[in-house]
């Protein structure tokens, strides 16, 4: 990250897979993402280290975090603790928009075995 200030325009972008595009601001220790996800998509369930908030800002998400399933949609937020396995598929007929903090930064993003790694982009 280049100064205290990044437009998402100017963010590096990277294509997770088909339909799903994500753009990246990293910081020394926390890291949040801007993802864009068309209808459809899904993400295999998957863990990682990092702890995860995705805020939902457009769209719906049918996902799983753990046992516990729910649809998250404009204003939800949803919490996946440190290990814990997670994965879901953007529903209905409009795109997911959503943001995404990780603590600590992920060094690669992606979902299962779809992963980028970041600093390639």
């Amino acid at each position: 990250m280049s100064g205290p200030f990044v437009s998402w325009d100017a963010a590096p972008s990277v294509q997770v897979s088909p339909g799903d595009v994500v753009r990246v601001v990293t910081g020394d220790g926390l890291q949040v993402i801007r993802s864009e996800v068309q209808p459809g998509v899904e993400f295999e369930v998957h863990g990682h280290p990092e702890e995860q908030m995705i805020v939902v800002l457009g769209g719906a998400l049918r996902f799983r975090v753990g046992d516990v399933e729910s649809v998250a949609r404009a204003g939800d937020v949803v919490h996946v603790p440190s290990g814990v396995p997670h994965g879901g598929r953007v529903e209905g007929d409009r795109p997911l928009v959503a943001i995404e903090i990780f603590q600590p930064p992920r060094t690669e993003i992606g979902h299962g075995s779809n992963r980028a790694r970041i600093a390639d982009h």
